[in-house]
């Protein structure tokens, strides 16, 4: 038994066999009910990037795998359901990405309209006007000087106490 190219190592049918790959991966088989030798293909659902089953996909149907054609349609399906997959996951990641780009746009919406909101703001209060200000100021001083004026006045008059 081999793994992805990796040393051959001789088979035991003792129960779980392990198999050591050339990259350092390692495939616990279950070898008690073996009843025949040949050669299959082993996939591991998401082990495998798209790409590497598209080549796989290639091979298989050009016969470059190695493999005997007993088994290629089997080979073939499983090499199917493994781009199915990927394609599940290739469409909840633009999902994702476009929710984010949603979220993104409404964050730059609202940062035009506050930027909006802030020159308006000080549109305000660089274009008030000076001679208009000063008058409005002259304005509250006088309401201001009459309000002490009446305060005074009322404090001159005899109270309810100067009367007991």
């Amino acid at each position: 038994v081999s793994v992805d190219g990796g040393p051959p190592q001789a088979l035991s049918f003792q129960g779980d066999f392990t198999v050591t790959g050339a990259d350092g991966r390692v495939v616990h088989l279950d070898t008690t009910n073996v009843r025949r030798t040949g050669e299959n293909l082993a996939v591991f659902p998401g082990t495998e990037s798209v790409f590497d089953v598209i080549i796989g996909l290639r091979d298989d149907i050009l016969g470059e795998g190695g493999f005997p054609d007993v088994g290629l349609a089997d080979r073939i399906q499983a090499r199917l359901a493994s781009l199915e997959r990927g394609q599940d996951t290739l469409l909840g990641a633009l999902a994702e990405v476009g929710s984010r780009g949603a979220t993104f746009g409404r964050l730059s919406d609202s940062l035009a309209l506050f930027e909006v909101s802030l020159e308006e703001r000080i549109n305000d209060l660089e274009g008030t006007d000076l001679f208009d200000g000063s008058v409005e100021i002259a304005e509250a001083e006088s309401a201001y000087q009459a309000a002490l004026a009446v305060t005074g006045k009322l404090s001159q008059l005899p109270s309810l106490l100067n009367y007991l």
